[in-house]
């Protein structure tokens, strides 16, 4: 089974990172909380940098694959890695992963989940243009999901089941539905006056923009909402600012 496709963030990663990755992922797939991965020489990167290594990767499985709604927030929320010393100056890890409650039965909760972004796709595509379904995305997410903090709220699941979640809900469950239509995307970290923040970049006609459908906690649409979140040019100014030190936006600029 191939995990990747055209513009995921996978094809941002770099070499080890993508080894890591690609290590990971069936574990991840089939909720396991540990792996070991296959040998592999770091002796040249710092204890902190193979930890920013494992944490891109596992941000990368999680933008690119929102289905694994079991995945929590970052790899810094309890995962860990061992170093087993191996031969020729090479390294075993063993990688230790924690999950939301989704984990209880992964296989439910992911059909639960692609059953409601089937549906929703299914709609989306009477649309029949790619800006109309981006614009119809755009206001669904806008005004039939609830803002609301809750044990899931970082992920997809929350967004297309539940309806009820936050910036990062809304992003993955953005990023999953333009990958199933074909749309490249991307997931952004950054800040806003208020915090924290996350929101998409879209391919568009040959242009990338910004797009951010979180929803207001009125659920209000107006023409500011266009004007301020809707298809906004890639690196003018916007609401929010990237934060280039994350990833993938620390390699996609």
């Amino acid at each position: 089974m191939s995990y990747h496709a055209q513009y995921d963030a996978y094809h941002l990663l770099n070499d080890n990172e993508k080894w890591a990755f690609d290590g990971m992922i069936e574990a991840i797939a089939n909720a396991e909380t540990s792996v070991t991965l296959p040998t592999r020489d770091l002796s040249s990167l710092s204890n902190s940098e193979i930890t920013q290594l494992f944490s891109n990767a596992w941000a990368a499985i999680r933008f690119d694959h929102p289905e694994f709604v079991w995945m929590t927030k970052g790899y810094g929320n309890n995962n860990d890695y061992e170093r087993w010393d191996g031969y020729d100056e090479q390294t075993k890890f063993v990688v230790q992963f924690s999950y939301n409650e989704l984990a209880d039965n992964p296989e439910l909760h992911q059909k639960e989940f692609e059953d409601a972004a089937e549906r929703f796709l299914n709609r989306v595509r009477q649309e029949g243009s790619i800006l109309a379904m981006e614009q119809y995305i755009f206001e669904y997410f806008k005004t039939s999901v609830k803002y609301e903090n809750s044990s899931l709220d970082q992920t997809a699941y929350a967004a297309l089941v539940n309806k009820r979640t936050v910036c990062a809900g809304v992003t993955l469950a953005v990023n999953y539905i333009f990958k199933r239509l074909g749309i490249p995307s991307y997931y952004l970290i950054g800040n806003t006056s208020g915090g924290s923040h996350a929101w998409n970049a879209v391919k568009i006609d040959g242009n990338w923009y910004y797009l951010d459908a979180t929803p207001a906690t009125d659920n209000t649409l107006t023409q500011n909402s266009y004007n301020s979140y809707f298809n906004v040019p890639y690196g003018q100014e916007f609401w929010a600012t990237v934060d280039y030190d994350t990833f993938p936006a620390s390699r996609f600029n």
